[in-house]
């Protein structure tokens, strides 16, 4: 008897009753995946089941020293580390004994690149929900907040009741719901300039790219790409022009969403640190079963992914037109 998941000489209906000229797939496959555009990839101790990335603040500022006195003193202070644990994605199929003769459609040879096809729109579908829980409350950064909130802690420490500001002093990257416009577009560019580090202190990210759903990335494109104000009937300039480049994102499940990010880098650098982590990717074993003799091919990862830090990123939940 057939289980669930196997290729069987009744699995090809037509082409086991039908002589026919070609045989196609519609799917698209060898399609690049998307998320390496927004994610940066890091490695990982191969010996543990779980990834901690730890961070600290830095040194504050100079102190006015009179003349005879001591230096003022300071020191960095750790922070709330963030955590990742890994998990182990995967995917199997088999072919009958009779099957793997009678193949009209080749299925048994075309299995293990549908298994790599799988995989890479498996990861997209995954890694692309850190936009899409960017707004849950229920999904939270070090500090316990989702990665777009108007109160990100500032030097997060751990508290009696939960993390809290070491300086008393908060951030924000969410803009909540706003249409898109040039004027939208220019206060999200402000908080990358005015971005704060943990001691509060200038720590400027660069813009590289505004994601968004691909219905909304016309009036983005729109946007920034005319050197005259859009929506005017005056020879304005649009100081939007240009200055980023617009990314659509098939994966968000908000389409009014909407992102404006830095390239990804390391946390001490200009841009944003979402990341993705990987133990093994397509790691493809086949074997024969010794009963039925049936083949089986299987493909699996082992991954985990988020974000490690809120800045060089800023979100709007969007609204309708």
């Amino acid at each position: 008897m057939a289980v669930l998941g196997q290729v069987t000489t009744r699995t090809p209906y037509y082409a086991q009753r039908m002589v026919l000229q070609k045989i196609v797939t519609h799917r698209a496959m060898e399609v690049p995946p998307l998320y390496p555009t927004f994610m940066r990839e890091i490695e990982n101790d191969s010996e543990r089941s779980f990834m901690d990335i730890g961070s600290y603040a830095e040194l504050g500022l100079f102190q006015q020293k009179d003349e005879g006195a001591p230096f003022a003193q300071d020191q960095p202070y750790e922070l709330i580390p963030a955590h990742f644990d890994f998990t182990t994605y995967g995917l199997g199929a088999s072919v009958t004994r009779e099957a793997q003769f009678e193949d009209p459609l080749k299925l048994m040879g075309k299995l293990a690149p549908m298994l790599a096809d799988s995989w890479r729109v498996t990861a997209d579908v995954m890694y692309n929900n850190v936009w899409n829980q960017a707004f849950n409350p229920v999904q939270t950064l070090y500090d316990g907040q989702p990665l777009c909130s108007t109160a990100h802690l500032l030097s997060a420490v751990p508290g009696d009741t939960g993390p809290i500001s070491k300086i008393g002093q908060t951030f924000s990257n969410y803009l909540g719901a706003a249409q898109p416009s040039p004027e939208i577009l220019r206060q999200m560019e402000l908080i990358f300039e005015l971005t704060l580090s943990d001691r509060a202190l200038p720590s400027q990210r660069t813009a590289a790219y505004l994601m968004c759903h691909p219905n909304y990335a016309k009036t983005w494109q729109e946007i920034v790409g005319s050197p005259y104000a859009p929506n005017s009937n005056q020879n304005t300039i649009n100081t939007e022009y240009d200055v980023v480049k617009v990314k659509g994102n098939r994966y968000l499940t908000n389409p009014s969403a909407y992102f404006l990010i830095g390239t990804p880098s390391f946390p001490d650098g200009s841009g944003q640190w979402v990341i993705t982590s990987h133990k093994w990717q397509n790691d493809v074993w086949m074997w024969y079963e010794d009963q039925t003799r049936s083949w089986w091919i299987s493909s699996e990862a082992r991954s985990t992914f988020g974000a490690v830090d809120f800045r060089a990123v800023v979100g709007s939940i969007g609204a309708g037109p």
